[in-house]
């Protein structure tokens, strides 16, 4: 692969080369093996943290005032945009929203396997007049349901894209709090653009190190083309190790640490004003031993 051309890891630059907000860059995952990568309270620190700060910026875009529906996708598949959804939606979940994944990759559905269901009547069945509801399945996390995509149809854009997609959207506001859309690859196909009037925002996902930035360009291009809102770029695939982001050297809250736990000036408290940082010195050093009480023999320190 040509590295000039490719998406680097470093958040920072993505953030330069383009205009939108890198929401959050979530630790290494592989998009294609589910197991063991949805969120939960059990999971690492540094990956809840990263979907809750992108949880919070969304909800610093004003979107939540009313009942949201976001798309999420990518620029190009394999790039993880299905495991970041789910797991986005279980972060808003697991704040106390109702959530509602809908899984509209007609073509490739991969949400019946990150939640372990049967992928049996879904949406392309209701849209196309086969079944007279679209009902969503409880899933195995509290507050958050999953409507499946039921059997490949031929035209999955123009179901997307239709008047009946247009009103189960309007009812499906009135019942959740945030609705995620699960899309397919912008630069690929045209369903994630010709949603773009019943969407409020896209999150797009980038693969650290994969995705490269033609791609990237053409999809953020297709996107605004029809009027589309970005909320953000999320970086996925970012390995703690090789990453200069992340929360490794805070973790431990280094030489900050002491102070926690009972400050420069907290021994001299009793006293009133703490010493200068040279009169502390000198106490450290054993010139004055006795800062504050009365006056006794002084210690023998080093001159």
């Amino acid at each position: 692969m040509n590295l000039t051309a490719s998406v680097k890891t470093h958040w920072t630059r993505l953030k330069k080369w383009f205009s939108h907000k890198v929401l959050r860059t979530p630790e290494e995952s592989n998009q294609q093996n589910y197991k063991g990568k949805l969120i939960s309270e059990d999971s690492a620190f540094s990956v809840l943290e990263s979907y809750r700060t992108i949880r919070t910026n969304i909800q610093y875009t004003g979107l939540l005032t009313s009942a949201a529906v976001i798309g999420v996708t990518s620029a190009m598949p394999n790039e993880g945009k299905s495991l970041s959804c789910s797991n986005l939606a279980i972060s808003f979940a697991m704040s106390g929203k109702k959530v509602l994944i809908m899984d509209c990759d007609l073509r490739n559905p991969s949400q019946y396997i990150a939640f372990e269901v049967e992928n049996g009547t879904g949406l392309s069945e209701y849209l196309s007049g086969q079944t007279e509801e679209a009902k969503p399945c409880a899933t195995f996390r509290e507050n958050l349901d999953l409507l499946l995509t039921g059997k490949r149809p031929p035209n999955p854009t123009e179901l997307l894209s239709s008047e009946k997609m247009k009103a189960l959207l309007a009812s499906l506001r009135e019942q959740y709090d945030v609705i995620f859309l699960d899309l397919p690859p912008v630069g690929m196909m045209s369903d994630a653009a010709a949603m773009a009037d019943r969407t409020d925002g896209y999150v797009l996902v980038v693969e650290s190190g994969e995705s490269e930035t033609p791609n990237l360009d053409r999809a953020i291009e297709l996107l605004s083309n029809v009027g589309a809102k970005i909320l953000g770029l999320v970086l996925n695939n970012v390995s703690q190790k090789n990453g200069h982001y992340g929360y490794g050297r805070y973790g431990r809250y280094g030489r900050y640490g002491r102070y926690g736990r009972y400050g420069r000036y907290g021994r001299y408290a009793r006293y009133g004003a703490a010493p200068e940082r040279g009169e502390e010195k000198k106490a450290e050093n054993g010139e004055v031993k006795n800062v504050g009480k009365k006056s006794g023999k002084k210690k023998k320190g080093k001159r």
